[in-house]
C-alpha cells in the first residue's frame, strides 16, 4: 500500500491493518505519522508483548489488573502529560487462541454541547509515580482528542464520575471492529481517536507476540 494511501485510511476510518509487512518496514510505516517515542517505564521502542498471568505481570499494567482475560476499551499511555499520537501494532505471533484486537471509533458518538463541555473541563487524575490532573476530551483545530483508560486514570469529583457513567454506556452500546492477527500484520491505531482492547481468547495464548510502537506523545 502506498504511503499517501496509508494515511488517508488512518484519516478516514481512524485505523488501517497491514498484511505481509516485515519487522524491517516498520519503521517507516511508523515515521509517516511522526516521530518514535520510547516509554520510560519501557526503553526499548520497540516493546514486546504478550499475555502475561497476574502473578508475572509488570505492576501498574492492565496485565496487572487483568491477567490473561479481555482488556477494556482504552487509550494507550493515557498516564502521560499527552497521550502517543499514534500506536503500531506488529504481530510476531498470532497465538494460539485465536485473540483478536477490538476498536471503538468515538467520531460516531453523540457528542452533545454539554458532553463535549465534560469532556474537556471534568478533572480527572492520572499518573502513578507522579499524579496530575488531566481531562478526557481535549479540542486541537476543532477536533476532538480523547485520554480515556480506567486502570490508570480515576475521577476527581462528582462531575468525572458521572461522565464515566456516560462514557462506560457509550463503549457499552458500540459496536467494536474485532480484527484478527496473523503473523507479519501491522495494525496502526489513532490513539487520541480510537479506543482500542484485547478480545477474549478461544484458548491459553501466552505464545502471542505483539511489538507495539509508539508514535509522538508527551511524558
Amino acid at each position: 500500500m502506498l504511503d499517501q494511501t496509508i494515511r488517508e485510511q488512518v484519516e478516514i476510518h481512524g485505523h488501517v491493518l497491514l498484511r505481509e509487512i516485515e519487522l524491517s518496514q516498520v519503521t517507516k510505516v511508523a515515521r509517516l505519522f511522526g516521530e518514535i517515542t520510547a516509554d520510560i517505564r519501557s526503553p526499548d521502542p520497540y516493546r514486546r508483548i504478550s499475555p502475561q498471568a497476574l502473578d508475572s505481570a509488570k505492576p501498574n499494567t492492565l496485565s496487572s489488573r487483568y491477567g490473561l482475560g479481555t482488556f477494556p476499551f482504552h487509550t494507550d499511555v493515557a498516564h502521560w502529560r499527552a497521550p502517543a499520537d499514534f500506536v503500531l501494532l506488529f504481530c510476531d505471533n498470532p497465538g494460539s487462541g485465536n485473540r483478536p484486537t477490538e476498536l471503538i471509533d468515538t467520531r460516531p458518538w453523540p457528542i452533545t454541547a454539554e458532553f463535549h463541555h465534560a469532556l474537556r473541563s471534568d478533572l480527572w487524575k492520572t499518573g502513578y509515580r507522579f499524579p496530575r490532573f488531566c481531562t478526557v476530551g481535549t479540542e486541537v483545530d476543532g477536533v476532538l482528542n480523547w485520554r480515556y483508560d480506567t486502570g490508570c486514570m480515576r475521577p476527581a469529583g462528582r462531575k468525572s464520575s458521572e461522565l464515566q457513567t456516560k462514557i462506560d454506556a457509550l463503549i457499552s452500546s458500540s459496536s467494536p471492529a474485532r480484527l484478527s492477527w496473523a503473523t507479519n500484520s501491522l495494525l496502526v491505531i489513532d490513539n487520541k481517536r480510537m479506543l482500542h482492547g484485547r478480545g477474549r481468547a478461544a484458548a491459553p495464548d501466552q505464545d502471542r507476540k505483539l511489538i507495539r510502537i509508539l508514535v509522538g506523545g508527551i511524558q
